[in-house]
């Protein structure tokens, strides 16, 4: 189905200030396959478990990742509560507790609010079957994933609107004071590829019919900073701290391919 979605009014921040650090999941075992996701809960595969281990110690590098700047640890680390995002919170979440020397991060937690766009009747399939069986509207997702929905699946608005439900909790609990000198708050949310772009259009107030503008590759980082309740999006897409998290980075037998991932990387 088509048509426009009302205009949203901007997201509401209340003169805070922190920093949200935004990380996709690893490679699934389905995003290997080229299988949308949206609600089915595949795990990661060997590629995204490396991948997740290297994110998570990337970012618990003393003093923050190179060049952001951000103290450790941050205040917490929010996931969505299917597998891959979730064991992909849970390695990051063990190396920033062994660079801080804690057991954890004061807070790890699951947040329904960032389950992945649901993709009805797509879910389970691979990218090639749905263009066999659903040609037209295949297209017409790809072309305006807001006003086309698949069949069965969650309108891009009605995800829109629970990302934004979620937000000023996330928000709001960096009031915390940051620990170290000069810091400032910060979060970990880890998420999909479609509710970390709803969530970074919400704080960066983009129109959702821009959807695809903005990618977000597996265990990629992207950095958004709130100062004086206002959003702006220090760095995108960042992926580093993956090179060589290939074959050579994986035992012989992992059956894993870094093409795979780049493959899958629309699915959602």
């Amino acid at each position: 189905m088509t048509g426009t979605a009302p205009s949203r009014a901007p997201l509401q921040m209340d003169g805070r200030r922190g920093t949200l650090v935004l990380v996709r999941h690893g490679q699934s075992t389905w995003v290997a396959e080229g299988r949308f996701q949206g609600r089915l809960d595949p795990p990661l595969s060997r590629l995204g478990l490396e991948q997740a281990r290297r994110t998570g110690a990337w970012l618990a590098t003393p003093g923050g990742p190179p060049g952001l700047g951000l103290p450790t640890p941050p205040h917490e680390i929010v996931h969505s509560p299917l597998l891959r995002a979730a064991r992909t919170g849970e390695i990051i979440a063990a190396a920033v507790g062994v660079s801080t020397g804690r057991a954890s991060v004061p807070l790890r937690r699951a947040d329904a609010g960032l389950v992945e766009v649901g993709m009805g009747a797509w879910e389970g399939l691979t990218i090639a079957e749905v263009d066999a069986r659903w040609p037209a509207e295949h297209a017409a997702w790809r072309a305006d994933a807001q006003g086309t929905t698949p069949p069965g699946g969650e309108p891009l608005t009605a995800a829109a609107d629970r990302v934004r439900a979620a937000l000023p909790g996330l928000l709001g609990r960096l009031e915390a004071p940051a620990e170290g000198p000069g810091g400032r708050p910060w979060s970990i949310v880890v998420a999909h590829g479609g509710i970390l772009r709803l969530l970074s259009f919400a704080l960066l107030d983009l129109p959702l019919d821009r959807f695809w503008i903005l990618p977000f590759a597996l265990a990629a980082v992207t950095v958004i900073d709130v100062d004086d309740g206002r959003a702006s999006l220090r760095a995108h897409n960042l992926t580093e701290h993956l090179v060589g998290a290939g074959r050579d980075a994986l035992p012989a037998d992992a059956g894993d391919d870094p093409a795979d991932a780049e493959a899958g990387l629309r699915a959602l």
